[in-house]
């Protein structure tokens, strides 16, 4: 029944080129800009990094240490300028500590506080986590504009 579609109870062969069509989703190669789904530049972050590991080949050496036999999550894909481009210039292949290191994780995520910053809110000598405010103030912001503050 593979082959064949079914249209109001009856069972209909599919034709040579629907059955092509099939074929190349299966094996990878109808992907890209012909799909049905393609979204072209307009995809999302998780998506995007799937498709880089998809097109590109698969070091297993870090670009920036030069650590080798690395696989899995010990090795990644990291993006050089920010603007996620469909370009393998745009891309580095970088171990996990690396990686950390080169996008600055700990700072994005707010486990180490931005020290060289100060809360822009006049007398505020606290350092800023996020939008150039302190945690307190931006909390305080959210509240203002109807939005629950997060710890």
């Amino acid at each position: 029944m593979d082959n064949k579609l079914k249209i109001g109870g009856h069972f209909i062969p599919h034709t040579k080129r629907s059955k092509l069509k099939i074929s190349l989703n299966r094996t990878g190669k109808g992907l890209n800009e012909r799909n049905n789904n393609w979204a072209g530049d307009k995809v999302g972050y998780n998506a995007l990094h799937t498709w880089v590991q998809r097109h590109y080949d698969k070091p297993d050496t870090c670009e920036k240490c030069n650590k080798s036999k690395l696989s899995g999550k010990k090795i990644v894909w990291a993006n050089k300028s920010g603007k996620y481009l469909r370009k393998r210039s745009d891309w580095l292949r970088l171990c996990s500590y690396c990686h950390i290191n080169y996008d600055g994780y700990k700072r994005w995520l707010g486990h180490i506080k931005n020290e060289s910053k100060v809360c822009k809110v006049g007398g505020c000598k606290r350092s800023v986590q996020a939008k150039d405010l302190c945690i307190k103030h931006y909390n305080q912001k959210r509240k203002e504009i109807g939005l629950w503050a997060s710890a």
